[in-house]
């Protein structure tokens, strides 16, 4: 079942998204680790910090209030030592909350020991009635401690923060590898999808190609998207209108030929008997009269020639075989069969081969040959030359044929090589002509997958059938 071209955009854009997608999700889950990371050890440092300054303030006051006991033995002063003992151990409780690594945690442990130590040795020196200066030593060396456990922190947050800096790291790194390993499974994807669609686009330039070079008898099929298998379709209808059409036209061109041919019969037979004497001696204005009939038969006889030709042209169905030829003698026959002619009109013939072979269908490019030469012969002033050409560039073989008449207008240039259409100026001039010869030379460069064109050549014009070498 072939799928729509919107459903094979759809299979595309999903298969080139998902895995972009899929790295955007896992570089968002580590931005979010990170996040969470740097925000906790911010929340923790900044607590740590805090708590730090608190713990250093207590221990002061700690030990101001036990030398102020000592020294006046005031109870309100005891109870007040005793405030700042829950106090102080309040605050090594918080610190314990937002304990950072081991090593903090070990100060801390340290510290709460040598506080419970030191409210043993208080309660001993009370209960004795002995002095207190062994407490108060235990004051002063657990400030000691809390310097030691302020630094801990200190240390903890800068070890947190190198953690924190290999996580990015290694975060950078997971994307990165995420990044080297999806693109090219997105750009697999693209590929694949293009080559799909490629493959479909083919098949139908090809068939474009097919009803362009005339070949209506090849089916056409168009394989890929819902919608460009429509188009096949449509363009293989079209071809089978064309043959319809073409079928008819040419038998409307044999109908007519063969129509034209017998009162053209008709008055070259009576221009004959004219001239045996069976309607009396003819004057000579007689003559020349009978002179002209007989020309002008002879003319029309051509010109019907041309239309039976133009119309075989038209209905022959089969590709000629295509072989290799001498260029030298191919050149050589043309200028033989037009060489009274020539010599007839003043003109020379100026050969320019270029090339060994030239490979095509012999009698397509004999005719082609034939009528572009004829055509120049017509339109090229007394005196002047025929220069005909044949070379080989850049993978094509190229034909050419020039006059040094008054050449064609740029309006002209394309619609000359269309049936039965003739120039402005070939009216002018009352050349003779019926306006087939340049369409037929049109046939034979599709038939060669080619193509013809004029050129101005300063003076007069130069034809050019250029096609390409499938040898």
């Amino acid at each position: 079942m072939n799928r729509s071209l919107s459903s094979w955009i759809l299979l595309g854009y999903l298969a080139v998204s998902f895995p972009l997608l899929l790295g955007i999700g896992l570089g968002q889950w580590s931005l979010i680790e990170l996040t969470r990371h740097s925000k906790a050890l911010v929340q923790d440092g900044s607590q740590v910090t805090q708590l730090g300054n608190r713990l250093r303030d207590d221990v002061t006051n700690l030990e101001r209030t036990a030398r102020q006991y000592v020294a006046l033995g005031d109870n309100e002063l005891l109870v007040l030592f005793y405030q700042r003992i829950a106090r102080l151990d309040e605050t090594l409780s918080l610190m314990r909350d937002h304990g950072l690594d081991r090593d903090f945690g070990f100060s801390l442990v340290t510290m709460r020991g040598q506080l419970a130590e030191l409210v043993r040795q208080w309660n001993k020196g009370l209960q004795s009635g002995n002095e207190l200066s062994q407490a108060i030593q235990g004051v002063r060396q657990l400030g000691e401690q809390a310097e030691k456990l302020v630094k801990a922190g200190h240390a903890s947050i800068k070890r947190e923060t190198g953690n924190l800096q290999r996580a990015a790291a290694t975060a950078r790194q997971r994307m990165l590898i995420c990044a080297l390993g999806l693109v090219p499974v997105a750009l697999l994807a693209i590929w694949l999808l293009m080559r799909r669609l490629r493959r479909a686009l083919a098949s139908l330039r090809q068939a474009i190609s097919v009803i362009g070079h005339g070949h209506q008898d090849r089916p056409i099929r168009v394989e890929g998207p819902r919608e460009l298998v429509e188009v096949g379709e449509r363009l293989d209808w079209l071809r089978r209108r064309l043959a319809e059409l073409e079928g008819e036209k040419d038998r409307f061109l044999r109908h007519v030929s063969h129509e034209l041919k017998t009162p053209l019969a008709s008055l070259r037979e009576a221009a004959d008997l004219m001239g045996h004497d069976s309607v009396g001696i003819l004057n000579p204005q007689q003559v020349e009269l009978r002179s002209i009939l007989l020309e002008s038969a002879d003319e029309l006889h051509e010109q019907i020639a041309h239309l039976l030709a133009y119309a075989a042209w038209r209905r022959e169905q089969k590709r000629q075989r295509a072989t290799d030829l001498t260029a030298a003698e191919f050149a050589d026959d043309l200028h033989g069969r037009f060489e009274l002619q020539m010599q007839r009109h003043g003109l020379q013939w100026q050969p320019d081969i270029r090339c060994e072979l030239i490979h095509g269908q012999p009698a397509r490019l004999q005719e082609a040959a034939e009528n572009l030469i004829s055509n120049a012969i017509k339109h090229a002033p007394r005196d002047s030359a025929i220069e005909f050409g044949l070379c080989c560039v850049d993978g094509h073989f190229e034909l050419s044929v020039r006059d040094h008449g008054a050449g064609v207008p740029d309006n002209e240039k394309d619609i000359i090589f269309e049936p039965f259409q003739r120039g402005h100026q070939t009216h002018e001039q009352g050349i003779p002509g019926t306006g087939v010869g340049l369409s037929i030379v049109s046939e034979c460069a599709l038939a060669h997958s080619g193509e013809v064109f004029v050129e101005d050549a300063q003076p007069g014009s130069r034809f050019v059938f250029r096609w390409p070498d499938q040898s």
